[in-house]
């Protein structure tokens, strides 16, 4: 909010400080960052232990910067939260999908292991079968042809890595020295020549959806050895001083030679002569000259050239790299197929690593980008088609363990989509599961101490069906002339067996049967020194203690199992980590692996963090240096890639990611305002509006001056940290009541219209210009 310059500049009331040249007491010594706003106010987009100090005396118009930065604050007070939902595989609008039915894109498969090979039926246009048609020379006639692309084993496997210099993830991998594919063009019938140049030089190929012309053929000893092709964006005939406009680009012939062997092109004012049958580079533009008539009439030349514009030459040669306008392309090979007199077709291998230059000595890693956007690789020989890797899908679900010192929890969401938590504990001498040293998580045919201390006792509790609850006893009168107990589902927050009369006195040895509603029932076997929570087959415990995508859950109170659900393409995976109580150094429960992963870097900020896979597509990511943490990404089936195959035009369309986050809104409770009379007695961070004059607080936090209004300077404001008790307090103020609600206005602004500037901002302090707020100028103090 902006307000019109109409309030007094009286510094006894609501004036800001701008104390321009003063020396400022208590700053916080750069720990803070304009820049970073709103931290420290924010942290993980809740309010941290924060308030927003106005002056008692403040004129209205500080109460208005207030609010700004208030409802700016409360904007910006999100988190992430997982959102329920169902992944889509993403499509493209022309090519094909590396799978196959029964067969997807998963972990350890390449694009050879999935699709040996493409042809027609994949790509309709792109490798359609074509008819060439031979009208040159004395061996006229027509053929049928057919077009593949075959792949090679080992190419383009799904790896979970992180390659040199690159962020770390879920990649396509095409290796170095490997080969990728090979283009065959196969005639149906061999085509015959008597002398290669006469017969087929001038006759078109339709390749991979484009049209070549044939401008040169080498022979040795009746066996074609090397053909020119050149193809076009456009090609057109255009006769002598006739304009054509391609593009940006203005094309004229200007002259041709009387023997026909060369065109004089004009290209943007630059002429360059180009023979026939070859390709040139003029002013960004490829021209290709197909073709040359001279023809004079009485009064003035009507030469005329066909040309290619937009164009591309491509030689092959047998057993050498194919050249693309004269640049040879390392890692690929051409074979002419023929006999004497007879062509056949050709082929082209192409090997990855030689000629991209990628990173990591080589290697060609393919992965979408942060915005989601593709990863592809565009086949160089041709230039017609592309390698998209448009992510992978899986719907997954997120199970965590997490130290805290003496204490730690085993996360995961029930096949309920009820959150569970399994606490575990170290006593002073060992681990158990439970909360305390007389709080123990009980397993079916565990046993717990006496029943004193039987309060608070947990169960590790599973229903028929699977579904995993914690359940509570919160209360045992047992040994007297009243036997009862209530039993509370800490999963779902409710009672499921309220002051229920026991049939024993725990006197002697008695199997209870506890009924537990819609639960099911629970076995106990009640004593004068314990309980024992009796396993049984069906209910409390069969083994089968399933997640929200049926995963399999075991516990101990040093031991953690899971077992993936099976995939449909392959077998479950089973892995336990073990818990350790490290006195020497952490004083700290901590996990390691019995199950033995290839653990790779995947985090390019930190090298302690590592990544596994399982042949399914859980990931793990493990805090490999200090063992206090796990998280474990569970896909309800097999995770798999999304890979095309497509002309270069293509689009991938649609696609969405299941298991998903959204921006959660986390309101602010009453009292986020104060008064400075209230603030004085506080420990908290503060956003201070309002000068000296005005506010107490900030008064405290300039030292105290006894001239609040000496150095002030009209259309100014300040904003700047300061320390105070500990904790950071940000002062917002400026020359008058206007321009620290225009200073609060820029604040509140940081992430929209001014979020340029502040990004530029790399101390704890600026001076802001706001007598012009359509020119709002930010310099250091």
């Amino acid at each position: 909010m902006q307000i019109g310059r109409t309030v007094k500049k009286l510094a006894a009331i609501s004036t800001g400080a701008l104390m321009l040249g003063a020396t400022l007491t208590g700053a916080l010594a750069a720990s803070y960052k304009l820049a970073d706003y709103p931290a420290p106010f924010l942290k993980n987009g809740m309010l941290d232990n924060t308030v927003i100090v106005v002056g008692k005396n403040a004129a209205t118009a500080d109460v208005v910067g207030a609010i700004d930065l208030a409802a700016a604050l409360q904007a910006e007070a999100v988190s992430k939260v997982s959102v329920e939902g169902t992944s889509t595989a993403p499509t493209i609008n022309d090519g094909v999908k590396i799978e196959r039915s029964g067969v997807h894109y998963i972990f350890g498969r390449d694009i050879y292991d999935v699709k040996t090979s493409l042809d027609q039926n994949d790509l309709p246009e792109m490798l359609k079968e074509e008819t060439f048609k031979d009208t040159k020379g004395d061996n006229k006639g027509s053929t049928d042809y057919k077009q593949t692309i075959s792949f090679s084993n080992g190419v383009g496997e799904l790896v979970l890595s992180q390659p040199e210099d690159m962020k770390g993830g879920v990649y396509v991998k095409l290796p170095k020295n490997s080969q990728f594919y090979t283009y065959t063009l196969d005639f149906n019938t061999p085509i015959t020549y008597s002398t290669a140049s006469t017969d087929l030089e001038g006759t078109s190929l339709k390749i991979q959806g484009n049209t070549y012309t044939i401008t040169e053929v080498t022979e040795e000893s009746d066996l074609i050895t090397k053909m020119k092709l050149v193809a076009g964006e456009s090609t057109v005939w255009l006769l002598q001083d006739q304009p054509y406009t391609v593009g940006d680009h203005t094309v004229t012939v200007v002259n041709v030679d009387e023997n026909g062997d060369s065109c004089g092109v004009n290209v943007d004012g630059t002429t360059v002569w180009i023979d026939s049958g070859s390709t040139e580079e003029v002013n960004g533009l490829s021209v290709g000259v197909l073709d040359v008539k001279v023809v004079h009439s009485k009064d003035y030349d009507q030469d005329t050239c066909e040309l290619t514009l937009g164009s591309s030459e491509i030689v092959l040669e047998e057993g050498e790299p194919v050249k693309v306008n004269n640049e040879e392309l390392e890692g690929t090979s051409v074979d002419i197929s023929t006999t004497t007199n007879r062509w056949d077709g050709f082929s082209i291998t192409f090997t990855t690593g030689k000629m991209e230059n990628p990173p990591n000595d080589g290697d060609i890693h393919l992965m979408p980008g942060a915005d989601g956007q593709p990863a592809a690789w565009t086949d160089p020989v041709f230039g017609n088609w592309k390698l998209t890797y448009a992510g992978t899908t899986a719907d997954t679900e997120t199970l965590k363990f997490k130290s805290t010192g003496d204490d730690a929890t085993f996360t995961f969401t029930n096949n309920d989509g009820k959150e569970v938590q399994v606490p575990f504990h170290y006593t002073g001498s060992a681990i158990i599961l439970g909360t305390d040293d007389d709080e123990h998580l009980l397993m079916p045919g565990d046993t717990t101490g006496t029943l004193s201390d039987v309060e608070g006792t947990m169960f590790f509790y599973t229903t028929a069906n699977g579904e995993v609850h914690i359940l509570e006893m919160t209360s045992l009168s047992c040994g007297g002339s009243t036997n009862k107990t209530t039993i509370k589902d800490l999963t779902y927050d409710t009672y499921v067996a309220k002051d229920l009369e026991l049939t024993a006195d725990c006197q002697d040895s008695s199997i209870e049967t506890l009924d537990l509603g819609s639960l099911g029932e629970m076995k106990l076997n009640l004593t004068n020194t314990k309980i024992t929570y009796v396993k049984q087959s069906g209910y409390g415990y069969d083994d089968t203690n399933y997640t929200k995508y049926e995963g399999n859950l075991g516990f101990s109170d040093t031991e953690v199992t899971f077992t993936e659900k099976d995939g449909d393409e392959t077998s479950q995976t089973p892995f336990t980590f073990n818990l350790t109580y490290d006195s020497a150094d952490d004083d700290t429960i901590e996990m390691n692996w019995e199950t033995t992963f290839t653990w790779v870097n995947n985090d390019e900020n930190d090298d302690d963090i590592k990544w596994a896979k399982t042949a399914k597509g859980t990931l793990l990511k493990y805090d490999n240096k200090d063992q206090l943490w796990v998280e474990i990404y569970h896909p309800e089936e097999d995770l798999y890639a999304n890979v095309f195959i497509s002309p270069v035009k293509a689009e991938v369309v649609g696609g969405t990611a299941g298991g998903s986050t959204a921006d959660k809104v986390n309101p602010f409770s009453v009292g986020l305002a104060v008064l400075d009379e209230e603030a004085e007695k506080l420990t908290k961070n503060m956003i201070v509006v309002g000068g000296p004059c005005a506010n107490t607080i900030a008064s405290e936090l300039m030292g105290n001056p006894t001239q609040c209004a000496e150095g002030f300077e009209a259309g100014k404001a300040m904003l700047k940290f300061f320390e105070r008790n500990g904790k950071a307090a940000l002062l917002v103020a400026g020359y008058d009541a206007e321009d620290t609600v225009n200073a609060a206005y820029v604040l509140a602004q940081h992430n929209k219209k001014y979020a340029e500037d502040f990004k530029k901002l790399t101390g704890d302090e600026v001076v802001l210009s706001v007598a012009d707020m359509s020119k709002v100028v930010f310099s250091t103090a």
